[in-house]
């Protein structure tokens, strides 16, 4: 025992000389103190777990300014190597934690997130921060990018260093930091026009995405436009949608975009559609192709929310949104509402036929969406409309007969035979399913009004 305890004393103090001599342990800046207490101890609480510390640190670090800088800088560079790890592992087997695994990615993060509440001081440190744009460990990259982007244009000519020299994760880092940062620099938006050959797709798709928001709509059109013949579907897609975003400055790349209509990725062709639809308003151009990517199941959901946004102009989509009802997954119907039933719902009056007619439907997802999509109607709602969703109100399916109530609550329907069912949603699992049950019984029975007065 006594050997025992002569020994591990002498072997940390042996492995603490190892890590010394190796240079793992750098020596860090001169110290300070700041309000009584020294530099390192609040830039140690930047990782406290405790969050009233954490605020406490940020808040001495905005104090402190420039003179951090050094310190987080110092942070920044903490690296856990091999030697470190399994000094940690053996150090740990003897019940002494000496070094923390992961410590280091801690410590980066840390001073990353405390150079973000100084950009205006944090210049010195963006060299080291774009050092870390690509770091193993996500959490630490995140905090970087938020502190490059606070930094803003002042950073922007190291971001375009790593745009040029970095590998793929810098490349693709720098690509987003300008759009975040929406720079202003010729060179900046220069940069990626020579990006959108970048040898990687993923910068690639991430420069199509930013030329959105990076330069002039007419300066975009012709490296977009490459980028729509771009080998990687991603890019393509990318590229589509963006030439959308710029409505009527795109108008000259229509011709081009109707060739990408029969792009063999679905996703590519969707994001065409959009565009031509954002472009030109024509409804009729596109419907076609987002009717036809209903029947791919990875990109079905996007092809709903593009024929969404057409709202009435949609209406020979009807018959194909409500076939699509009957694959919806529906988990949490009256918080997520099936995609086509909202789109449903949002081409209006039109819809409401074959709605009613697909309240008999025998598939119960086609009932529940057809009633989800005839709640929209609200107040406007018909004769034809209440009574399809009164006899929904004995439906054999418990979620058929709650969506049907719920139409007929946002339809304002004060019929009394709304009373079993909305007693019946009480118990319901989903708390919307309830508050919209308490809410319509009050108005409908004032003597359950006392009864309900603790549920709300």
């Amino acid at each position: 025992m006594k050997r025992a305890r002569i020994i591990l004393p002498l072997f940390l103090l042996l492995v603490g000389s190892l890590l010394v001599f190796s240079g793992l342990w750098s020596s860090a800046p001169e110290s300070f103190d700041h309000q009584g207490r020294s530099v390192e101890a609040w830039v140690k609480d930047l990782r406290a777990e405790d969050y009233s510390r954490r605020f406490a640190a940020a808040a001495a670090i905005g104090e402190m300014k420039g003179e951090v800088v050094p310190h987080l800088i110092h942070e920044l560079k903490q690296r856990d190597s091999g030697l470190r790890r399994s000094v940690a592992r053996l150090t740990a087997r003897f019940g002494r934690e000496m070094i923390s695994p992961g410590e280091a990615n801690r410590r980066r993060a840390a001073a990353a997130g405390g150079l973000a509440e100084i950009p205006e001081h944090a210049g010195l440190a963006v060299p080291a921060l774009i050092g870390a744009l690509a770091d193993e460990d996500a959490a630490v990259a995140a905090e970087v990018e938020r502190a490059l982007r606070r930094i803003g244009e002042p950073a922007i000519p190291w971001i375009l260093s790593a745009l040029g020299n970095g590998d793929v994760k810098e490349r693709t880092a720098a690509v987003r930091l300008i759009n975040d940062i929406r720079s202003s620099s010729p060179e900046a938006l220069a940069a990626l026009h020579a990006a959108i050959r970048d040898d990687a797709a993923t910068v690639r798709r991430e420069v199509a995405a930013s030329l959105q928001r990076v330069g002039a709509p007419d300066a975009n059109i012709h490296p977009l436009v490459v980028a729509l013949a771009d080998e990687a579907p991603g890019v393509r897609e990318e590229a589509a949608r963006t030439l959308g975003g710029f409505g009527r400055w795109a108008k000259t790349t229509s011709r081009t975009l109707r060739d990408v209509l029969q792009d063999d990725n679905a996703r590519v062709r969707i994001a065409a559609a959009e565009a031509l639809w954002r472009i030109d308003g024509d409804a009729r151009k596109v419907l076609p192709t987002l009717v036809g990517a209903l029947r791919d199941r990875a990109a079905r959901w996007r092809a709903v929310m593009v024929i969404s946004s057409l709202g009435e102009d949609a209406e020979p989509a009807i018959p194909f949104l409500i076939s699509a009802l009957r694959d919806e997954a529906m988990h949490r119907p009256f918080r997520d509402p099936p995609l086509p039933a909202s789109a449903l719902g949002r081409i209006g009056k039109a819809a409401w036929p074959a709605l009613i007619e697909a309240c008999g439907n025998r598939d119960e997802n086609t009932r529940v969406g057809a009633a989800l999509a005839l709640r929209d109607a609200g107040e406007k709602a018909g004769a034809g409309e209440r009574a399809a969703m009164k006899t929904l109100l004995r439906d054999e399916s418990t979620t058929v007969r709650h969506a049907a109530a719920m139409a007929l609550i946002a339809m304002n329907e004060s019929d009394e035979s709304l009373i079993p069912i909305l007693q019946e949603m009480l118990d319901a699992d989903d708390d919307v399913l309830r508050l919209a049950a308490v809410d319509a019984l009050k108005k409908l029975s004032p003597d359950l009004a006392w009864q309900l007065r603790n549920m709300e």
